[in-house]
């Protein structure tokens, strides 16, 4: 699974089809000053309602399965500083931007932008 990555999988054997989006974290980068700082991560991870699971990546990193539609300026907030706490490299998240918080997300004065979004153009529009 590449990062970003997203596939349409069926859910609960329901007909419905949820995309689903994978982002990286790279959790031997962590630096952990306790074992129940670690622990912290992965509990704060399942308060996040958009994260469906965290899953072994290639190597020490991990991969959380998000479910598209459950994405929230919220959740993407609480991520954000999750990444922020732990020092984890941000440049992943950009995929869970939303037309409905595209502004919020590449204001370019917020203390994640240069760090999820690099240089790129922030009048750029999600599709």
């Amino acid at each position: 699974m590449s990062n970003g990555q997203t596939v349409t999988t069926a859910t609960n054997g329901r007909d419905v089809m949820t995309e689903q989006l994978y982002v990286t974290l790279d959790e031997a980068s962590i630096r952990f000053f306790s074992k129940n700082d670690e622990a912290a991560l992965f509990e704060w991870l399942k308060k996040i309602s958009m994260v469906k699971q965290v899953l072994p990546g290639a190597a020490s990193g991990l991969v959380l399965q998000i479910s598209a539609a459950d994405i929230t300026q919220e959740d993407v907030y609480e991520l954000l500083g999750l990444y922020q706490r732990y020092d984890i490299d941000m440049s992943s998240l950009v995929v869970l931007e939303q037309p409905a918080f595209s502004g919020w997300f590449r204001d370019k004065r917020k203390y994640w932008y240069a760090k999820v979004f690099g240089n790129q153009d922030a009048s750029r529009k999600p599709d």
